[in-house]
């Protein structure tokens, strides 16, 4: 790939970061030119981005297009004072596609969370409760202008779930009816006390890391004004028992964890019609462990 383009001194090194799984919603490259040591980030996304970027758009008014959005969500991660984001420097775009030329952090990459010990999550537990502790009345994207009370959230919320299911319909009845279910339950639950910046597809691959637990969040597109409730679960759904452990561990040195029993259900169920964790059936879903 000719990323010149972006650079008015001459590419040194180029670097692909290859990983090892699928699904990451970047293209990722280390560049050394004559003057400075960057990252150059694109979306990965192909056609309308499927049920995940589909939803989230509806959801929160993301577009991960948009490349220049990435430097107001950078802007917003680092107001909170808990995770650090990349500045972006400059944006550009090659061949109709949009490219962000970001400063170059400290960290090494992992491919999830089971691959950071104990001690590194549960550091990071502890810097999630500190971002949770920052309270926002409203709902969104920090990119967007999309923003809403956080007491609709539950029912867009339901909405979205019923327009994901007729866009890309359940494999089964089964499944359509526990998100009709869901849904309906959105609805009738009382509304959110406040929203946190969360992460809505937390991952460890989403975060550079040391010894330490993480130095930067860095796949932050999916960033979002949301109840703190749904990046928890999500990161339940996602994840086994060593790991939540050492998370709430961190987590309960700062603040109590949420009581998620009322909205587990249908946040799971929101999260698999979104595919935040690809493609999983909601019977899965609803049936996996309980860490929080």
């Amino acid at each position: 790939m000719n990323l010149q383009p972006l650079f008015d001194t001459p590419i040194l090194e180029q670097a692909y970061i290859d990983r090892d799984y699928s699904g990451f919603g970047n293209d990722v490259w280390l560049i050394r030119a004559a003057n400075e040591r960057v990252v150059v980030r694109v979306s990965a996304r192909s056609g309308d981005g499927g049920a995940f970027w589909r939803g989230l758009a509806i959801l929160f008014g993301i577009d991960s297009l948009d490349m220049n959005a990435l430097a107001a969500i950078s802007d917003a991660v680092n107001s909170i004072g808990v995770f650090h984001a990349p500045h972006v420097l400059r944006t550009g775009r090659i061949d109709e596609r949009n490219y962000a030329v970001t400063e170059l952090m400290p960290g090494r990459h992992v491919d999830s969370f089971d691959d950071v010990s104990e001690a590194m999550a549960q550091a990071f537990g502890q810097r999630l409760a500190h971002a949770h502790e920052v309270v926002l009345r409203h709902c969104g994207s920090p990119a967007s202008n999309l923003t809403y009370r956080v007491s609709e959230f539950h029912r867009r919320a339901a909405n979205v779930i019923e327009w994901l299911c007729a866009e890309y319909p359940p494999a089964t009845e089964e499944s359509a009816a526990i998100a009709a279910k869901c849904a309906a339950d959105l609805r009738a639950l009382a509304s959110p006390d406040a929203a946190a910046l969360i992460l809505v597809d937390s991952g460890g691959s989403q975060y550079l890391w040391d010894d330490d637990g993480p130095t930067a969040v860095v796949d932050t597109e999916a960033c979002a004004f949301a109840p703190a409730a749904l990046e928890l679960i999500q990161i339940e759904l996602d994840n086994g028992e060593r790991f939540a452990t050492a998370l709430r561990r961190g987590y309960e040195s700062v603040r109590p964890l949420p009581d998620l029993a009322d909205v587990r259900t249908p946040y799971r169920c929101l999260l698999t019609v979104l595919e935040v964790n690809g493609a999983m059936p909601l019977a899965d879903a609803m049936a996996a462990p309980i860490w929080f």
